[in-house]
């Protein structure tokens, strides 16, 4: 198994592969400022330290990660990043049921986390892959129109609807899927997750003070 250490980490946006006694969260005030506003979020992950939780997202998911690099197998990436960052495992080398379903892409608390840091850490491609998202929900809604709307148009009518909305999804789907593998470091099991994020900004920004006194 290969050996990890600081000059390894080197070409990351923040090397995260600095000794377990530190934190990266004060050795790196921009990457503590990236979570400001979700440490509850990282205090409550079973298992793991804040510390821990980044370190881990970091180090399977930043482009420049030695991991990445090194790591072809994404689950073999997952599980050596954990031990990268001090996950315990039984005598037999396994991870615990919790361990597992950061992993297994389970744990809800780790999924809005990655998203925190996909956005900031490659905020062009986060907003191609929403537009895409936002975009593929749409032409859905119009394929759904124009089911309803059976009555209401002749057959030829309602043929050419379907089959220009159809090819739209599936060039739409493709894309997603090609910004979705840059963004996620081959991880698409999390693009299952985008639309819920864009949901929850969504709602969060409409419950701020200022949003409430701009509704007025």
């Amino acid at each position: 198994m290969a050996a990890y250490d600081f000059k390894d980490g080197s070409k990351m946006k923040y090397n995260v592969l600095i000794p377990l006694s530190e934190s990266v969260l004060d050795i790196y005030p921009d990457l503590d400022a990236m979570f400001s506003d979700m440490k509850p979020q990282l205090k409550s992950v079973p298992e793991m330290s804040p510390d821990q939780a980044v370190r881990y997202i970091a180090l399977v998911y930043d482009p420049r990660s030695p991991l990445v690099d090194r790591e072809e197998n994404l689950l073999w990436r997952k599980k050596r990043a954990m031990i990268l960052i001090g996950a315990k495992t039984d005598k037999k080398g396994n991870f615990s049921k919790a361990i597992a379903s950061v992993i297994a892409n389970q744990n809800m608390v780790i999924i809005d986390l990655k998203m925190r840091f996909f956005k900031f850490m490659n905020n062009l491609k986060w907003m191609q892959l929403t537009n895409c998202l936002e975009l593929f929900f749409e032409n859905q809604r119009i394929i759904g129109q124009a089911i309803d709307n059976d009555g209401k148009k002749s057959p030829d009518e309602l043929m050419k609807v379907r089959l220009s909305t159809q090819k739209d999804g599936e060039l739409l789907e493709a894309k997603l899927e090609k910004l979705a593998n840059e963004l996620f470091i081959g991880d698409l099991d999390v693009l299952n997750y985008v639309g819920s994020t864009i949901v929850k900004e969504d709602i969060s920004s409409k419950l701020t003070p200022e949003s409430r006194e701009n509704d007025r």
